[in-house]
């Protein structure tokens, strides 16, 4: 999907910056604790769950369920006209990211557990976000 527009600002660090490549790569990619087998996200230099600091980067999956939902019926940036939809994903690799629905919507009000697939929505100087697509719609 092309978005016309101005990139909103991403939360930028040394670990951001570099999940950011791998997202500007479409390969969203975070770091994994070697000792309890957990994604870190956001990333960080430590396991939030155990402390260790071995976390090699890997590529998500990308397939994840929705486990919360809104629309937005009020327009915050110009580069996301209301209505749209915001769902939170429980990604198979264990985190909650929250972000946009692209495309079609559940033809009816059961929402939650829904699977969907990571998609990258395309802005300007080849900047992009990760949003999700309904996975049967892939």
């Amino acid at each position: 999907m092309n978005q016309t527009g101005t990139f909103p600002s991403p939360v930028g660090g040394l670990l951001e910056d570099r999940m950011w490549r791998g997202i500007d790569d479409g390969r969203m990619a975070l770091p994994f604790c070697q000792a309890c087998a957990r994604a870190v996200y956001p990333p960080s230099g430590c396991c939030p769950h155990c402390l260790r600091t071995e976390l090699p980067w890997r590529p998500l999956s990308g397939m994840g369920r929705i486990v919360s939902w809104t629309r937005f019926h009020r327009t915050y940036l110009p580069e996301y006209p209301a209505p749209y939809t915001v769902v939170a994903v429980a990604l198979a690799e264990g985190p909650v990211m929250v972000s946009r629905l692209l495309g079609p919507e559940p033809a009816n009000d059961e929402w939650i557990g829904l699977a969907v697939r990571m998609c990258y929505a395309q802005f300007d100087k080849g900047r992009k976000l990760p949003c999700f697509r309904l996975a049967a719609e892939t």
